[in-house]
């Protein structure tokens, strides 16, 4: 008699769960078009995209390249100057006199590399 009562409780309940399951089925089928009935699909639109790159010109990497050269010779210039001031403590004249040498040789270096950068800069500046 066991098995038959859990039987049938079971079954009662396979029955229950499926009527329950058609009237919520049936109820979220009416919510369903109720609420497709009160909102428009929106289908989006596409939308036409234009990317820019922009391009740096090449008179202006060299202008960077000439900026770069202005630096590294005036930079050879604070190693010269150590030179001289080295010389300068030691009262060494002859050191003093080369380091002036060496000096004057680097400005004419410099005053070359400062013309160079200085026109490609302008021209840089006139392609933008």
């Amino acid at each position: 008699m066991k098995k038959i009562t859990t039987a049938a409780i079971v079954g009662t309940l396979a029955v229950v769960g499926a009527l329950t399951a058609v009237a919520w089925n049936d109820q979220n089928a009416t919510e369903t078009a109720t609420y497709a009935s009160t909102h428009p699909v929106v289908t989006p639109t596409p939308v036409e995209t234009t990317v820019t790159t922009e391009v740096t010109p090449a008179i202006c990497t060299t202008a960077l390249t000439d900026a770069d050269t202005v630096i590294a010779t005036a930079g050879e210039g604070f190693g010269i100057l150590g030179e001289a001031m080295d010389a300068a403590s030691n009262l060494d004249a002859d050191g003093i006199t080369a380091a002036n040498v060496k000096m004057d040789a680097l400005n004419k270096q410099l005053t070359a590399a400062l013309a160079t950068y200085k026109t490609s800069r302008d021209a840089c500046k006139a392609a933008n």
